[in-house]
């Protein structure tokens, strides 16, 4: 998985130190499919990224469906999330 974070695209710019503590300072979470992450509206506490598999990133329509609005696949942080911010 350490191959993964190095080559995430926000982290690609940092020196190896930085880089290091930026990882160390994260977790690992597994989350089930169609599992939710987060909710549009809620305030962000981290960066998410995508270490295996893929992450489906949807809003709920007015007419009651999730269209997808991104897909982010394994090796791809995911600060798209900011749009569903406050």
């Amino acid at each position: 998985m350490q191959g993964v974070l190095h080559q995430l695209p926000l982290l690609c710019g940092l020196t190896d130190s930085q880089r290091e503590a930026v990882i160390a300072a994260g977790h690992e979470r597994t989350v089930a499919k169609g599992e939710t992450v987060f909710f549009a509206g809620e305030a962000a506490d981290a960066m998410d990224g995508v270490l295996e598999g893929r992450v489906r990133l949807a809003m709920s329509s007015s007419r009651g469906g999730e269209p997808p609005l991104y897909l982010v696949q394994a090796g791809v942080s995911a600060p798209e999330a900011a749009f569903f911010g406050p």
